[in-house]
């Protein structure tokens, strides 16, 4: 149902990600925003095709996998 449509909050998404990335109280807080906004970006890209071309054009792909693997030679 949501196909056709493009989720238009990626620039914000990705800022936050890498913000809560960076926190050196990440694991400290109450509010999880790095795990819902991970789970965001799952389910965008999930539901449309449209979503996967334009977190790879804001560059966001790269974003989680520097999120979740640090030491990667590309972060």
């Amino acid at each position: 149902m949501l196909e056709p449509y493009k989720y238009a909050g990626y620039p914000m998404l990705i800022k936050t990600v890498m913000m809560e990335t960076q926190d050196d109280q990440l694991f400290s807080k109450e509010a999880a925003l790095l795990t819902a906004a991970s789970e965001l970006c799952y389910h965008t890209v999930n539901c449309s095709a449209l979503n996967a071309e334009e977190l790879r054009r804001e560059h966001g792909i790269e974003v989680c996998v520097c999120c979740y693997y640090p030491l990667n030679s590309q972060c």
